[in-house]
């Protein structure tokens, strides 16, 4: 009986941190999605990277450079991206160890670019599905993004 209920006892915590861990895996997806959205409505990023620390929130280094530069490329075009993510389904999250996960989505976007100069509409509305892949590593006990792969994007 004794064994029966410490083998329960290691089943229930196991899903438990599964449970958490996929909960927080889902919870920096969805944070750095909401990052894009803020950073790229306005010129609020600075011009030397010294904003690069919030997105190595959710990111790590390469990936967030790579995400500061893009925004900031549209921005000294004076465009500025006005987007919403509509829906995001997480098809698949994998735990492949405790430092490790790769996690499917299927993003429903929306966005349009403003011109910062005359604040008139740039370029139209465009709604976009994003088939993506994102692949996580702990770093000091949070887990953030470490690569990023568009499988399919369909318009």
């Amino acid at each position: 009986m004794f064994l029966k209920l410490v083998f329960l006892t290691l089943i229930f915590t196991s899903s438990l941190y599964c449970l958490s861990t996929k909960e927080a895996i889902k919870h920096t997806v969805l944070n750095y999605n909401q990052l894009i959205i803020t950073s790229s409505k306005t010129d609020t990023l600075s011009k030397d990277f010294k904003d690069l620390k919030n997105f190595q929130k959710f990111a790590s280094k390469q990936v967030a450079q790579k995400l500061y530069i893009w925004i900031k490329s549209w921005q000294e075009s004076a465009l500025f991206m006005d987007a919403k993510l509509l829906d995001i389904n997480f098809t698949k999250v994998d735990i492949v160890n405790k430092e490790f996960a790769k996690v499917n989505t299927i993003e429903k976007w929306t966005y349009r670019y403003i011109n910062g100069i005359t604040k008139k509409e740039a370029y139209p509305d465009s709604n976009v599905t994003y088939k993506m892949d994102y692949q996580l590593i702990k770093k000091d006990n949070n887990w953030i993004i470490n690569n990023i792969k568009v499988i399919s994007e369909t318009k």
